[in-house]
Order: structure tokens, then sequence, then C-alpha cells
């Protein structure tokens, strides 16, 4: 995801309807739950990988501002705010990022199958 892009920009987070509305862009939607990663927290995950894609996206021209979030946890909300879904980041995406919504609860998520 933070490779993905031509020429002309990066593919991720994808603009939607007016480019110059904070939320008219769309990170990539990433699952990870329950596929046999290890049962740690989701931020241990992002702090592993945000040094790795931030160096991607800069060395590609792709990345100016230092406090860019690149990875948001998709954030669900609750019944008096909406959260983020697929096509909805409630995380005031920009042209730079977040570039991808990451939920992964490992075993203990969520939803998690009885062991």
């Amino acid at each position: 995801v933070a490779e993905a892009g031509s020429e002309r920009g990066p593919a991720y987070p994808q603009p939607r309807g007016n480019p110059r509305c904070p939320r008219a862009y769309e990170p990539f939607w990433l699952r990870l739950d329950h596929n046999g990663q290890p049962d740690r927290p989701q931020e241990e995950l992002v702090n592993e990988v945000t040094g790795w894609m931030e160096g991607i996206r800069r060395a590609k021209g792709w990345l100016s501002s230092l406090d860019t979030e690149l990875i948001c946890l998709g954030w669900y909300g609750n019944h008096n705010l909406p959260g983020c879904r697929p096509h909805y980041c409630s995380n005031n995406p920009r042209a730079e990022g977040p570039i991808v919504h990451l939920t992964c609860w490992g075993a203990s998520g969520p939803g998690a199958l009885p062991q």
C-alpha cells in the first residue's frame, strides 16, 4: 500500500469527490484479524511498520509533513459518533494520509473464534 502508485502520484489515499474537502480522501481498508498473527495490541503493529512506510513515501516524494498519520486503526465509533468504514475515515484524511485503515486483533479481538 505504501508503494502503490505511479509517476502521477500515490494510489492511496484515493481522492473521492471534491479534493479540496478534507474528507474527500479514502484510505485502503485492510483487515488482518484472525489470520494467525501474534495476539498483540494493534498499536504494536502500527509502531513496527510506520517508520518503514514513512521511508517509502518520503523516498517517492509523497510525504512532506512530519505529523501525517499513515495508518488509521479503523475506529468503529459508538451510538453517538460515526466511526470508520471501508469508504469513510473519521481520522480527517488528507492527500498524504492516512493511506490505510488497519484492523488487526490477533486471537483475542472482537469476534475471536473459540479456542
